[in-house]
């Protein structure tokens, strides 16, 4: 973001956010945030007293020896424990608030000068520009340092250093993860006054709800809900899954509880009652929340993608190897090898038919069956073997192609900015680039797609694409291409799924190709979400790929757009940032080629005359026999010689035909031919013996 040179509107633009950088989060580190959460959990109800009592015991001895063990006890007590402020002093705090002496002791402190002069100096150097542009951001920060200070002003050290050490350090480490600072700040606070006064003022006002710190952990929910939203893991969605069990559980218990006192109360009811409760509020929380990171982030679609960016996803051959360095005509031929798969959900199985057949079409056969099926989840493999009967391969070089076919996901994104078009052409008279403007770097977004053996292209008009919320209309397009990116072909798509942001709309449906469904799941409702169907297929034609008869590697389709809602699309902010996200389930159908040499048995004479090749054929007529495929090598016999120096193996034939060319002769049955003396390991330095009977015209 710029220092200075910012026009006014774009900066008062500008400042309507607090903006800022956002990282991503690894799924090592939330772990270990939610065991440092879980191990404060435990220390507030008190089941660490035993073990604090160990650890502190050899250091509360030194402070006796030093003689400091007065001073410091307070804050080394073993006996944990935490429930909050004592609301009744809450509120004769905030009732002597109105004398001077005791709201400057909250406001001008050591701990309120020392976070002012840390969150200035840490943000000295970013000029004036940006103190006017981040003053919603300065205004939450200085708020959140005041409340701060007021629960230190009620003794928060001397009630439990632990409990205060970890919610100091959770803000500073999960703020650099958001990037609205502003909203990082109002919830902080709100969470500061729901974990020291929340619990207390809920059992003041309200003694028959059982909501204890014990049975709802803020803290530990707070870093379940963000780490499920920002890491893609199955462990952490258990974990919250079993959190939230538990607390409906004990609420349940409790809201049945108290509602046995009558006698004829139904305990199903009062139970059922409860549960329901307990699921609606935890519901809406974690709505809430998931629509917050949905808008901030592009939620979880766009994290499963960038995770599995560079990852091996797909099926493969492995260790593909002929049985034998070569092979005899009288013996079977044999090709081994592995498959394995890796999925985007590692769950569900890949589904795969494997079968095996030479370049000329001689089919084989794998693991004893024509076509083999498999059922293969993440990280297996299953062992196969290709067999080609005994005589079925002819003396020569053969290429062997070991086929799956399988089905397969592909997921993809687009990232592009949206700005207002009468801003946008004001900043472009000015000469100032609209997207440094406001600090964006990522100027030039690319489509983003998991590994696989296809690839999603996406793209749309140059960013930022401006739009306007009068008459004036706004077509931007969405461009998508299927490509092939494997050794194989695509045999079918069987469902391409685009979904482009609520407030935009394909024209006519993209010309008819796809049609408009409601939404599959919460995250989709930010999204119009758009089917292919069969019109739309066929500009899809497969197959897409190599081995084809057209040899096409990709096929695409361009779909315009409008935008009936401009305001929604553009937002509160200068620079509004959308997602664009497809998805694709094909059929594929993956290669692997394998060569392999078949030979004669040892001590094998063959005698090739004119059954062999050229029965009473003139050479003239060469391309009319069984010698077509050496009718190049007849016409420049010095070519061919020269060749012979730099092959180990010559092809039989193809010496034959050089001899009877180069003697002119044309023999018969009755007058000659042909024989290899050598047999099956026939090189350049071996004779071949011409026989010529009595008659012939040499």
């Amino acid at each position: 973001m710029p220092d200075e040179g910012l026009t006014e509107a774009a900066a008062n633009e500008q400042g309507r956010r607090g903006e800022g950088t956002q990282r991503q989060l690894g799924r090592g580190t939330a772990l270990a945030w939610i065991f440092l959460a879980f191990l404060l959990y435990l220390y507030d109800i008190g089941w660490l007293d035993d073990f604090l009592r160990i650890v502190l015991y050899p250091l509360k001895g030194l402070l006796w020896i030093l003689g400091k063990s007065t001073s410091y006890d307070s804050w080394l007590t073993w006996n944990t424990g935490f429930s909050g402020f004592d609301v009744q002093q809450f509120f004769s705090v905030f009732s002597a608030l109105g004398e001077w002496e005791n709201l400057s002791r909250i406001l001008f402190n050591i701990f309120v000068v020392i976070a002012l002069s840390v969150y200035v100096a840490s943000h000295l150097g970013k000029g004036l520009g940006w103190w006017a542009t981040h003053w919603k951001e300065i205004v939450t920060t200085l708020l959140l340092i005041f409340t701060a200070s007021l629960f230190l002003s009620l003794g928060v050290l001397k009630f439990s250093l632990p409990h205060a050490a970890f919610v100091l350090l959770f803000y500073f480490f999960i703020r650099n993860y958001y990037q609205d600072k502003v909203m990082v700040n109002i919830i902080f606070m709100v969470l500061l006054f729901i974990d020291y006064v929340g619990y207390g003022m809920l059992h003041y006002f309200a003694p028959e709800i059982e909501l204890t710190r014990a049975i709802f952990p803020i803290w530990l929910y707070v870093t379940l809900v963000t780490s499920q939203q920002k890491v893609e893991s199955p462990l952490i969605t258990l974990l919250l899954a079993a959190l939230l069990i538990f607390t409906l559980g004990n609420f349940a218990k409790d809201a049945y509880a108290i509602a046995v006192g009558p006698a004829d109360v139904d305990v199903g009811q009062a139970q059922t009652e409860a549960k329901e409760q307990g699921k609606t509020v935890i519901q809406k929380f974690n709505e809430g929340l998931q629509a917050q990171l949905e808008y901030a982030t592009g939620g979880y679609y766009k994290g499963r993608v960038e995770e599995n960016v560079n990852e091996p996803l797909g099926v493969y051959f492995e260790k593909v190897r002929a049985a034998s360095p070569r092979f005899y005509t009288d013996e079977s031929v044999e090709v081994w090898g592995t498959i394995m798969a890796k999925t985007l959900d590692q769950d569900e199985p890949v589904n795969l038919t494997v079968s095996c057949k030479t370049k000329e079409n001689v089919p084989g056969k794998v693991n004893a069956q024509k076509n083999a099926s498999f059922k293969i989840y993440t990280a297996e493999e299953e062992a196969i073997s290709c067999k080609f009967d005994s005589e079925a391969l002819g003396r020569g070089t053969h290429e062997i192609q070991l086929m799956a076919n399988f089905n397969f996901k592909t997921l993809s994104f687009l990232k592009s900015y949206f700005m207002d078009r009468e801003r946008l052409r004001s900043l472009r008279r000015e000469g100032i680039d609209p997207l440094t403007q406001y600090g964006i770097t990522e100027k030039n977004p690319i489509a983003l797609f998991t590994n696989g053996p296809v690839r999603i292209g996406m793209e749309t008009n140059p960013p930022p694409i401006g739009i306007s919320s009068n008459d004036e209309p706004s077509t931007p397009y969405l461009g998508i291409t299927i490509e092939n990116q494997w050794e194989g072909q695509v045999t079918r798509i069987k469902e391409l799924i685009v979904q482009i942001p609520r407030s935009m709309q394909f024209i006519s449906n993209c010309d008819e190709r796809f049609e408009w469904i409601p939404p599959r799941t919460l995250e989709d409702n930010d999204y119009n979400t758009y089917v292919l169907n069969d019109v739309g297929r066929r500009a899809f034609k497969t197959p897409i790929g190599k081995d084809t008869d057209i040899d096409i590697e990709y096929r695409s389709v361009r779909c315009l757009m409008h935008i009936p809602n401009a305001p929604e699309a553009l937002g509160e902010t200068p620079v509004a940032t959308h997602f664009f996200r497809t998805s694709v389930t094909y059929d594929y159908e993956l290669k692997e080629k394998q060569n392999i040499n078949v030979e004669l048995p040892p001590g094998t004479e063959e005698e090739v005359s004119s059954g062999g090749f050229c029965k009473n054929y003139d050479l003239n007529k060469i391309g009319e026999s069984a010698l077509k495929p050496c009718q190049p090598y007849l016409t420049d016999f010095t070519t061919v010689h020269n060749e012979m120096h730099f092959k180990d193996k010559i092809d039989l034939l193809m010496l034959m035909s050089v001899a009877y060319q180069e003697s002119r002769c044309n023999p018969t049955i009755l007058n000659g031919g042909i024989m290899q003396k050598h047999g099956r390991n026939y090189t350049s330095t071996d004779p071949v013996q011409l026989q010529i009977k009595e008659g012939a015209d040499v």
